[in-house]
């Protein structure tokens, strides 16, 4: 019997680790880690100890290349597809995969996210549109096609494709075989299929060139529309948090406006304590005035009787 080399226990083990959701994903890599220490497989252990944990959004797309491989198989299927009808050139087909290629996009988006929340993890709105960008990446890339088909997504892909970056950046075990085997019609397809003859290499250049083009303006197209979709959401945010500082405002204006009432009340009232003491002061020193003339009278009125009496004797 053959014994498995290291690189295959990895790519065994990691075949495993990345159909399990993130949050599996370190308890069972700790646990596999262990059996290939026990097993003297010190190398394996090593390299499987190295595998990162796959993002939410990487994980649904793993998942649902196990799920649902003739879903995925069509979608990279029209990718194909694609890149054919612009070798050759042909509008029409063109026109008809590019409605193809939506709607197949739309269908992975919305099986991925309902594989989520069967689990009980339905995705946001940021891991809803980082599966879109996954999936249209693996149309029109076809290195991005071969990442989302290996089943160890890492990460979500940017939607116009990989282009330089390396897979292993986004793939764990690049070498390893991909989950996604490849579909039996497609296989007979390379087996029964005669080489494309060309009448000669500038039709080969102009077609390439041709289609190099489509590629960027489909990824150019992308990109604005994805840059204008955060903006609109960005400015919607803005004018939600604007309306509520207006709210705010407008809460604290009709709280000081009542409060400027009530002590204008306040102050109405202290005015009118005011005049009415000012008048009551008046009227107590006309009293007191009165008073003291009528004590200075009467002093005078005993002044006088005192002299008379003394004079009488």
């Amino acid at each position: 019997m053959r014994v498995a080399e290291p690189a295959d226990a990895v790519a065994e083990a990691a075949a495993e680790l990345y159909a399990l959701p993130p949050e599996g994903f370190i308890a069972a890599r700790t646990a596999r880690v262990a059996d290939l220490k026990r097993a003297g497989d010190a190398e394996a252990a090593k390299a499987l100890g190295h595998l990162g944990r796959p993002t939410a959004a990487a994980s649904l797309v793993n998942r649902l290349v196990r799920e649902q491989p003739d879903l995925v198989h069509g979608l990279l299927e029209t990718g194909r597809e694609l890149r054919r009808a612009q070798d050759e050139l042909d509008a029409e087909r063109l026109k008809r995969l590019g409605a193809d290629r939506r709607q197949g996009v739309a269908d992975a988006v919305e099986a991925a996210s309902a594989s989520g929340a069967a689990a009980g993890h339905a995705p946001g709105a940021a891991v809803v549109e980082e599966l879109g960008a996954t999936f249209t990446a693996a149309v029109i890339d076809p290195a991005a096609g071969g990442a989302v088909a290996s089943g160890r997504l890492l990460r979500a892909l940017p939607a116009d494709g990989l282009e330089d970056a390396a897979a292993e950046d986004f793939v764990a075990v690049p070498d390893a075989p991909p989950v996604l085997a490849a579909s039996p019609t497609r296989k007979a397809a390379r087996r029964t299929a005669q080489p494309a003859k060309r009448d000669g290499e500038h039709e080969d250049r102009v077609a390439a060139a041709a289609r190099r083009d489509a590629e960027r303006a489909v990824a150019d197209a992308e990109r604005a529309r994805d840059r204008a979709q955060r903006a609109a959401r960005d400015a919607e945010d803005d004018l939600a948090d604007a309306d509520r500082r207006r709210d705010d405002a407008d809460a604290r204006v009709t709280d000081l406006r009542n409060r400027i009432a009530e002590l204008q009340q306040r102050l109405d009232a202290a005015e009118d304590d005011l005049r009415a003491a000012d008048r009551d002061v008046r009227d107590r020193r006309g009293d007191e005035r009165t008073a003291r003339r009528a004590a200075e009278d009467a002093g005078d009125d005993l002044a006088a009787a005192q002299a008379r009496l003394e004079r009488l004797g």
